[in-house]
């Protein structure tokens, strides 16, 4: 049995939902620098690559996952 079987497991996305994703929430969300660390400067066996989320309005990653839930669905009737 593949995890993709079991009650509540989606497939991993496509590129063209990602695409879509990524289009969707763009005018919503900061645009986060990436800080690459050469290993020497470190110390570690190997490069290191931060993705700085924190500069988000939030404050972390979170906000993309949520404003890309929120927007591929229809809005309600107000009231």
């Amino acid at each position: 049995m593949s995890d993709s079987s079991l009650p509540g497991r989606a497939l991993p996305p496509d590129a063209a939902a990602i695409q879509a994703a990524a289009a969707r929430i763009a005018p919503h969300i900061r645009r986060t620098p990436l800080l690459r660390l050469a290993a020497a400067d470190l110390g570690t066996p190997c490069d290191v690559t931060l993705k700085l989320e924190l500069l988000q309005a939030a404050g972390s990653f979170k906000p993309r996952g949520a404003f890309n839930r929120m927007l591929s669905h229809p809005l309600p009737a107000a009231g």
